[in-house]
């Protein structure tokens, strides 16, 4: 893997085997590295630990913080709690063997990985594909209540005639 900040980069081939634990704070700098434009904001520890074997690198992701995004719903900023592991498995090898899906693999020749776009996809999948303000205690939504007034004025709102058909079989359900 080439290299694409030293700040991530772990030289595994000069670490002796066992358990080696890695820690970073990450901000919205973090997010530059990978021209991340729907996240406005970014404070997580990555705690990494991995587990060196002479062929073998097995890493644990433990990612926990706050990740900001605009509002889907009011355009506001709102703070999306992140707490995820994920875990990745290298193999220092040659070639490439098909039948191992789930195992990445390192050249011989490589001494240093770059963990940082392993931190971002661990990020990325741990985003909620809606990301809007929750609701309070009495169930009300915590959106700009400016905006959500507005998107419930320029809401379409479709009348449809009533077909006399249904209201029978609504009578059925009534009781």
């Amino acid at each position: 893997m080439l290299a694409k900040n030293k700040e991530y980069q772990i030289a595994y081939k000069n670490l002796k085997d066992g358990e080696h634990e890695f820690n970073w704070k990450l901000s919205g700098k973090f997010l530059e590295l990978f021209d991340k434009k729907d996240m406005t904001g970014l404070d997580v520890t990555t705690d990494v630990i991995m587990k060196k074997s002479s062929r073998i690198l097995q890493f644990t992701f433990h990612i926990k913080g706050v990740m900001s995004f605009e509002c889907d719903r009011c355009l506001d900023n709102v703070d999306i709690p992140v707490d995820t592991n994920h875990n990745l498995v290298f193999k220092v090898e040659g070639t490439k063997n098909d039948f191992e899906d789930e195992i990445l693999y390192l050249s011989e020749d490589e001494t240093q990985l770059d963990i940082s776009p392993f931190i971002y996809e661990s990020l990325i999948f741990s985003i909620p594909p809606r990301r809007v303000h929750g609701e309070d205690k009495n169930g009300k939504s915590l959106c700009n209540p400016e905006m959500t007034a507005k998107l419930n004025e320029l809401m379409a709102k479709e009348e449809k005639p009533k077909d006399p058909r249904w209201d029978e079989l609504g009578k059925l359900l009534n009781n």
